[in-house]
């Protein structure tokens, strides 16, 4: 018997070679109000959700939050400093943006 320690090739999902190309949204887009933060008022980590369009970020007068438009929860805050490194959520909310902009330019 085989088991995923002993014989990982066996294991793995044939994957169309046009769908495996890895995709960098990091330069994309950044929240417009991470951008106006003094990088001291910034999250520290560094979170992914900083460069998500599903991203809420709001500025309090001593607190920084973020709220998900995916997860539906306040993912970031001073008293929870969730650094995610990454995440789908925030993949799909760039394609959906990029959709939106081609379809934009497309009319226009």
């Amino acid at each position: 018997m085989t088991t995923p320690e002993t014989d990982n090739e066996s294991n793995l999902i044939p994957v169309n070679d046009q769908s495996s190309e890895i995709v960098d949204f990091d330069d994309i887009y950044e929240s417009p109000v991470i951008s106006r933060l003094a990088k001291n008022q910034r999250p520290n980590p560094s979170t992914v959700c900083e460069r998500c369009p599903a991203a809420v970020w709001f500025a309090l007068p001593k607190e920084v939050r973020c709220y998900c438009r995916v997860i539906h929860a306040v993912i970031y805050s001073n008293e929870e400093k969730n650094a995610l490194t990454a995440c789908d959520g925030r993949d799909m909310a760039i394609e959906q943006l990029l959709a939106k902009q081609e379809k934009a330019d497309a009319q226009g």
